[in-house]
């Protein structure tokens, strides 16, 4: 029996515009139509069970929405309380796994990846499962460029189908990169592993005891919340953050290297984006409303404007509709240093266009002291009963019917029709039809963040 484990915690900072911190790059369409989250859990073998998905709690409805628009069921949506890194997660998902399986093998994949073709991937993942009980397993990926954001395997033959280890070598520099590639036992580190839920207990008390004990408190004390299980947030976020690569796999000696023969690519910056997409005769790659004179080897994406390009080489231009991002493919690894200088702006932590449990919305226009939305409410759902401290509302209702609490009122509001909700005023947005409804909202005042909310009442218990 395997049960997987996907990762879903990450922030994908280096892909900033796109990625964001309430809608990281797993959850976006990257490389096809669906987001890269449940190709990842489509790209699994038939006959495992049931995925446990752990992830940050910010983004729990994006995870519940994507796994309801794929008809994909789960074992369990586990919540971090705060990051801390991949151990104390896998080890949060397997503890959780336990009160309901015996010493089932666990495969633990990153929601990040692009992997093909599938069988060749199945074919490692059956000989991994004959040596798991007594091994902790993990995929290498032979290198075709001196990658230095991927960790490498030093390995050495043995009489199996399958490397022992000799050393691990974490994100070296571009000079020990290019070494690490010319040689034929040096592989990338793939992030996927497979073990049983024995070995990896037993590793992980012998090299990390704080996470083993408070990992397994943190999910005894963990509650229900609808489909989410929430980790005790106290004794989780005392665990020391490390990742399972630093707390177990350069410590234990029971580690083995099955090499995947296939095209395999962590979505993690730029370039790496850069790689999986087409490109023009100049060696472009072009997404959007983009004109281009005398441009070779650059990509440019562009989300719902106009964006011209003229005389330059190995450049990323990424234009979304609140953010631009200009840099040169050498500089692909410093976005994330740039974070730094915008973590607290608005255009990190949210995108233009958000997922809500209840529906969507798109910020159309942005101002000082005013601000654009429209909103879509799914057939059947409702917003909280909730007030804003700093800013008033005014909805117009672009197509559908909805029923409106505004203080002690209680009114449908059909298309064409509007209602004002001043500062203040109680008030909350339903939708009783079969079809969407779609509003459009103008909010004004002198804050508009999406923090300046008190909800009364909730279907999403986030009161």
């Amino acid at each position: 029996m395997i049960i997987p484990i996907i990762l879903s915690g990450g922030s994908g900072q280096r892909l900033w515009p796109l990625s964001r911190q309430n809608c990281p790059k797993q959850f976006l369409s990257l490389h096809g139509e669906e987001s890269i989250f449940i190709q990842t859990i489509k790209r699994l073998p038939e006959n495992v069970e049931k995925p446990v998905i752990i992830c940050n709690e910010e983004h729990r409805f994006i995870v519940a929405e994507e796994l309801r628009k794929s008809n994909v069921k789960a074992n369990g949506i586990i919540l971090e309380p705060i990051g801390r890194d991949t151990a104390p997660a896998i080890a949060a998902a397997v503890f959780h796994c336990l009160k309901n399986f015996e010493n089932p093998n666990f495969l633990v994949l990153s929601s990040d990846h692009v992997m093909e073709p599938n069988e060749n991937f199945y074919s490692a993942l059956n000989l991994a499962n004959e040596i798991c009980q007594e091994n902790i397993v993990t995929f290498g990926i032979k290198p075709d460029s001196p990658k230095t954001n991927f960790g490498y395997i030093e390995t050495v033959s043995s009489k199996n189908d399958y490397l022992d280890v000799i050393s691990f070598r974490e994100k070296p520099d571009l000079s020990l990169a290019n070494t690490f590639v010319k040689k034929p036992n040096f592989f990338w580190n793939s992030g996927i592993f497979l073990f049983s839920a024995k070995i990896f207990l037993a590793e992980l008390k012998k090299f990390e005891p704080d996470i083993f004990f408070n990992t397994e408190i943190a999910v005894d004390n963990s509650t229900v919340d609808n489909d989410f299980i929430r980790l005790e947030k106290k004794t989780f976020e005392s665990i020391n953050k490390i990742s399972f690569d630093y707390a177990i796999l350069e410590n234990t000696s029971k580690i083995k290297v099955i090499p995947l023969n296939l095209k395999w690519i962590d979505i993690g910056s730029w370039n790496n984006y850069f790689e999986i997409k087409p490109k023009d005769p100049n060696g472009n790659v072009v997404e959007g409303d983009v004109v281009l004179k005398s441009v070779k080897n650059t990509l440019i994406h562009s989300q719902k404007v106009l964006t011209a390009v003229i005389g330059v080489s190995d450049i990323r231009v990424i234009n979304t509709p609140d953010a631009l991002l200009v840099t040169h493919k050498d500089f692909d690894q410093e976005v994330k240093q740039l974070i730094s200088q915008i973590e607290t702006r608005e255009e990190y932590l949210n995108q233009y266009f958000s997922e809500r449990p209840w529906g969507s919305y798109q910020v159309l226009f942005k101002d000082q002291n005013v601000q654009i939305k429209q909103i879509i409410v799914k057939n059947g759902r409702k917003l909280s009963l909730q007030k804003h401290s700093h800013r008033s509302e005014h909805w117009v209702v672009i197509s559908g019917e909805g029923y409106v609490t505004r203080g002690n009122e209680y009114f449908p509001l059909r298309a064409n029709e509007s209602t004002f909700i001043p500062i203040g005023e109680v008030h909350r947005l339903e939708n009783k039809a079969d079809n969407d409804l779609i509003i459009i909202e103008i909010q004004t005042g002198n804050y508009l963040g999406e923090d300046d909310i008190i909800r009364y009442e909730d279907d999403y218990n986030r009161v």
